[in-house]
């Protein structure tokens, strides 16, 4: 059985990896925006990264 101790350090690391991810789009998000004022398509960006075009067209406008 897990010890309680075993729960909150389990916790810590989710938390731990939810701020990296966070951290990983908001960069991932500034080069999307990077590429497209560059001239790159929505849709080779969209090719490259596996997001779908709707998703990178509300990363642009959120920025």
């Amino acid at each position: 059985m897990p010890t309680e101790q075993d729960l909150t350090a389990a916790q810590q690391r989710v938390e731990r990896a939810d701020e990296r991810a966070s951290t990983a789009r908001a960069e991932r998000d500034d080069l999307i925006r990077a590429a497209i004022a560059g001239g790159m398509s929505a849709y080779r960006i969209a090719q490259l990264t596996g997001i779908d075009q709707a998703r990178i067209g509300r990363i642009k406008r959120a920025g």
